[in-house]
């Protein structure tokens, strides 16, 4: 009888976890205090800020109207939910400080575990006052905390990356969204653009802004246990086979196009094992590689892109 009890507790907690937010304030309610300047993202606590930039943040009880909701010194945009969201610069262009680059950083709940899969969301706005859109608005899981970097692009490849294209919408707001497959401990949260000028796919969506940037509002981040159904995107218009998965020593690549293509193996904290250009198919040698998980990124000549994970037996 106590067992039987024991096993309907666990399931009943099981559910409670497999439900539950890991991102705190993920909607931007709370706050220590309300806004009176820009740059001021610690008020959203525990939300911090992993460089020397300024991450914003906007609610409805600013004592200012640079940082008001739904008016504020950006544009006009009312909240997705409640009274609160935050923003911050992704791309910039001169007279902005070139390659300024702002996130916005967050303790999960409690670390990830491994081989389990989550499913994130977070819902975005293009400010009115951007002169720029991009399609880089990515999230990167770490271990430890990310601090005191410079203000430009943070060193790492994020795990997670948008692949709805490039968000442009200055009415709406648009979800992002997509699965991650943990490899444990991951216990941060970081948001933003980790690629420089050169390497961000940007477009021009108002020459009259009076920024020379992309700056998005951000609301509603959340982070579930959630069975995966695949964490794969292909921005590209051609079909792509990585197989075995998992993998022992040999991976292979194909795809129906004849577009030269570079793969990249690399784990979770971004350390690259292997760079390889291949045209239509690659076998891959992953004797050396230990067990565990990996992430992989291919890029095409013609600008698509597809990321995965692959585990190694």
């Amino acid at each position: 009888m106590k067992k039987l009890c024991f096993l309907i507790l666990f399931s009943f907690i099981f559910k409670i976890n497999q439900g539950q937010n890991l991102v705190p304030n993920g909607d931007f309610e709370n706050y220590t205090s309300c806004p009176g300047a820009l740059g001021l993202i610690i008020n959203a606590a525990p939300w911090v800020n992993p460089s020397l930039a300024s991450p914003d943040y906007f609610n409805s009880c600013a004592t200012v109207s640079t940082v008001d909701v739904p008016q504020n010194v950006l544009g006009y945009q009312q909240p997705h939910s409640g009274n609160g969201y935050v923003g911050i610069f992704v791309f910039t262009q001169p007279p902005l400080i070139f390659n300024y680059r702002e996130y916005i950083e967050v303790q999960l709940a409690t670390p990830l575990v491994a081989n389990s899969c989550y499913h994130f969301e977070m819902y975005v706005n293009t400010a009115d006052e951007s002169k720029f859109a991009v399609e880089e608005l990515n999230i990167y899981f770490s271990n430890a905390v990310l601090t005191g970097y410079p203000v430009n692009q943070l060193p790492f490849i994020p795990q997670m990356t948008n692949t709805a294209g490039f968000i442009s919408d200055t009415l709406a707001w648009n979800l992002i969204s997509g699965e991650y497959y943990a490899v444990g401990g991951e216990s941060y949260l970081t948001i933003g653009n980790y690629k420089d000028n050169a390497s961000t796919n940007f477009i021009t969506i108002d020459s009259t802004a009076q920024y020379a940037g992309a700056y998005y509002y951000i609301d509603d981040v959340s982070l579930i246990l959630n069975p995966c159904s695949g964490i794969e995107d292909v921005n590209s218009k051609d079909a792509i086979s990585v197989f075995p998965n998992p993998v022992k020593n040999v991976l292979n690549v194909a795809t129906n196009n004849q577009v030269p293509s570079e793969i990249k193996l690399y784990d979770a904290t971004g350390k690259i094992y292997l760079q390889q250009q291949f045209v239509n198919a690659a076998t891959i040698n992953t004797e050396h590689l230990e067990q565990g998980i990996y992430f992989y990124e291919i890029k095409f000549n013609d600008g698509g892109t597809k990321h995965g994970k692959v585990i190694k037996d």
